[in-house]
């Protein structure tokens, strides 16, 4: 049924959520990186309300049943493919401001 690919999204968006969190704790306090942690945080803010809506968007529209397993592809590809593309911006954001830290020491 719909409702259980509905469930089974945010479950994802939740576990995302507590990953990418921890992600930004590591840059801000472990290689205190405060500015571009501050940067990460504030782009998370944004980025995981707007994921929510598609996907919850995305959702509603299946709830005839028909089609779920495309719709569920569908979600995870809208997932990972927006939080895959952002955690290789800010891995590389993350190797450029350790470099310049490096520099300047």
């Amino acid at each position: 049924a719909w409702i259980e690919l509905f469930a089974d999204s945010m479950q994802m968006q939740n576990s995302l959520i507590l990953f990418l969190n921890v992600f930004v704790d590591w840059v801000y306090f472990s290689m205190d990186l405060k500015g571009l942690g501050e940067k990460l945080s504030g782009q998370l803010a944004v980025l995981f309300p707007l994921m929510g809506s598609v996907v919850v968007f995305m959702c509603f529209m299946g709830r005839s049943g028909e089609h779920l397993e495309w719709l569920q592809t569908a979600v995870w590809l809208w997932m990972f493919g927006v939080q895959g593309s952002w955690i290789c911006y800010s891995l590389r954001c993350v190797r450029v401001a350790g470099l310049e830290k490096e520099a300047s020491s």
